[in-house]
């Protein structure tokens, strides 16, 4: 077993606290998902990285905006920052230096005392997921196969991506409430007006919608008690010529929330046997149906969140072309040419939406660039190019302040590496594979955007000849892999 890290933090908002690392990786920096959260307004949401490699701990930092300082025991100081950013060791009573924050590190022997706690226990049962969704035996109790049912029911829910998904989820889970269901409808309310949009029979067949008879009846009484109902005996207790015409013994009906009032009525029919529902069978219904609305409603809380994220993201790129009309939608233009490299590359669409993001926010950072640079007419001089090549730090300082999604939160480093070269040359001092292949990728487009555009201090190159420029760019500069997805996308 590897020693462990005892880190014990001065300064900052986690002054005098102590955290254990065991092993793998830990990362540390502003953003809440971290294995260590440190909410320090000098730090990038990922600053740094400890983990063991070769049964040793070492520190990386993660490329982060401001570096980071490693004052050693013995009194001598490491700077990680610029391009010196590759993993280094560490050794007992070293301080990180992270912000207003010091982490003393201190490494404990994997079998220190302080570690090791002496309890005698006996397993008798375990239950585990792969329990859950089994199938099971004949020996199973009622219990364990609802428990199943339940498990699977919420576990769908989780993974729908649309509320059109979680109602079907949902009708095709009340139908195994009782083995003598028949139907289940999704009836939806509307300005007084009641349709049946979607069903499922006892097989898991999908009914059309059209044309299905259902008792508008049982729909009117549950929207107005605004509870779930359940009737038996129909035909005497609840006169409904649809029910009598379609046989039905016993019902249950549930209101379908939708925030503040109810979206739809879902409806399982039992047959025409002996066998009826019972009060424990609504109650499951019911159970089903309010987690189904909750679902829907984080869904849309998702949605709307999203929008909202997506619209702020266009706000920023539109500032940037109000201000230099000279390069306006060129953002969009890299996008589009960015992802049609990406699909010949057969990016994953984990990281192709990340290289989205990252490729409408590239040049953000030149909103710090003063007008007479920007705005200028002519070519720049050597005080001039030297300034605005601080726009892809600029850019990575705006993008850290976004608290972006998890599946997000390499946009500000594929996004500020964009001018890097593969020799390591660029203004980060990333080289090669070090620089992300969505930064690289953002790169060749960027140059043949720029490079085929007609400005109104320059024309255009055409194709051929851009690509020929490109290719002779190829290896000091712009990936020769990332070219030729690009030749392949606009020429075929």
């Amino acid at each position: 077993m590897d020693d462990y890290l005892e880190l014990l933090f001065h300064g900052g908002p986690l002054d005098g606290r102590t955290q254990r690392c065991f092993g793998g990786t830990a990362v540390i920096g502003r953003d809440p998902q971290n294995d260590i959260s440190l909410p320090s307004p000098g730090l990038s949401r990922r600053h740094g990285r400890l983990a063991v490699e070769d049964g040793v701990w070492k520190y990386q930092d993660l490329n982060s905006f401001n570096g980071t300082l490693v004052r050693r025991a013995d009194g001598t100081e490491v700077w990680l920052t610029g391009p010196v950013r590759a993993a280094i060791p560490l050794r007992e009573g070293d301080r990180l230096v992270l912000g207003d924050s010091e982490i003393e590190i201190h490494i404990r022997p994997a079998d220190d005392p302080a570690n090791v706690r002496s309890f005698t226990m006996e397993i008798v049962h375990r239950v585990g997921l792969r329990d859950l969704e089994a199938d099971g035996d004949a020996t199973d109790d009622a219990s364990a196969r609802m428990l199943r049912v339940l498990h699977r029911f919420v576990k769908r829910l989780g993974q729908a991506a649309s509320h059109n998904e979680v109602l079907q989820e949902l009708l095709r889970f009340v139908l195994k409430l009782n083995d003598h269901a028949e139907r289940a409808l999704l009836i939806e309310v509307a300005d007084g007006q009641a349709l049946a949009t979607m069903g499922f029979d006892r097989a898991g067949r999908d009914l059309a919608p059209d044309g299905l008879e259902f008792s508008r009846g049982v729909v009117e009484e549950t929207l107005h008690r605004q509870d779930g109902l359940l009737i038996l005996d129909a035909p005497e207790n609840f006169p409904s010529h649809s029910l009598v015409k379609l046989q039905v013994r016993s019902l249950m009906s549930a209101p379908l929330w939708d925030a503040d009032a109810v979206r739809a009525i879902v409806l399982v029919e039992g047959g025409s046997t002996a066998n009826v529902f019972r009060p424990a069978d609504l109650r499951l219904m019911m159970f089903f149906v309010y987690h189904a609305s909750l679902v829907m409603g984080q869904l849309r809380l998702i949605g709307e969140l999203h929008s909202a994220f997506q619209s702020s993201v266009k706000a920023l790129v539109r500032s940037l072309d109000m201000r230099d009309p000279n390069t306006s939608a060129h953002s969009l233009k890299v996008q589009t040419l960015a992802l049609q490299i990406a699909k010949q590359m057969r990016l994953p669409p984990d990281r192709e939406e990340v290289l989205r993001y990252a490729a409408m926010l590239h040049d953000i950072g030149k909103i710090a660039i003063p007008d007479e640079i920007l705005l200028g007419k002519g070519a720049l001089d050597e005080r001039q190019r030297e300034t605005m090549s601080r726009h892809a730090q600029y850019t990575r300082e705006v993008l850290d302040l976004i608290d972006f999604p998890r599946r997000l939160r390499d946009v500000p480093l594929a996004a500020s590496a964009h001018h890097e070269r593969l020799d390591g040359r660029g203004p980060l001092g990333l080289k090669g594979e070090q620089i992300p292949l969505e930064a690289r990728i953002i790169a060749v487009a960027d140059v043949f955007e720029a490079l085929t555009a007609t400005r109104t201090y320059k024309s255009s190159n055409r194709t051929a000849e851009t690509l020929a420029l490109l290719r002779k760019m190829a290896g000091a500069a712009l990936d020769p892999a990332v070219i030729a997805a690009l030749e392949k996308a606009i020429l075929f």
